[in-house]
């Protein structure tokens, strides 16, 4: 996606409830950011994850939020919520997600380190039993 002049990171009140709205409507949820989680998770998980392009998936989430909040309150879609606050909600999205991200990948290897542990421990445990009997 091309970046404007007015893509430009800035919270704000409307901002502030476009996300709010976008994170707490079932139907923006259900339809939009799961999907998007299960397709930003994968590409996490290979190592071709790219912020930037992450951003601008937000971004497209963020427009339809702001779509459905227009025809459920206000009837004025380009005065509502600017380019800039749906921007706002992309990045912020696109961090809060990331980090979630990272965090899953640690507990894997954390996971994955205990587990390895527990299988020493119990070989060794195994060994030493068969050369007390």
């Amino acid at each position: 996606m091309k970046r404007t002049k007015s893509m430009i990171y800035k919270e704000t009140i409307e901002s502030t409830e476009l996300l709010l709205y976008t994170e707490n409507t079932s139907e923006i949820y259900y339809r939009h950011i799961i999907p998007a989680l299960d397709n930003l998770r994968k590409k996490f998980k290979k190592g071709t994850y790219n912020s930037d392009k992450a951003v601008d998936l937000w971004y497209h989430i963020a427009t339809a939020a702001a779509k459905m909040y227009d025809k459920e309150f206000s009837g004025q879609f380009e005065t509502c919520f600017t380019v800039t606050d749906r921007f706002t909600v992309a990045v912020e999205l696109e961090r809060r997600y990331s980090e979630e991200f990272k965090l899953e990948v640690v507990d894997l290897e954390d996971l994955t380190d205990y587990a390895q542990e527990h299988r020493e421990e119990a070989r060794d445990a195994a060994h030493s039993e068969t050369k007390t009997a």
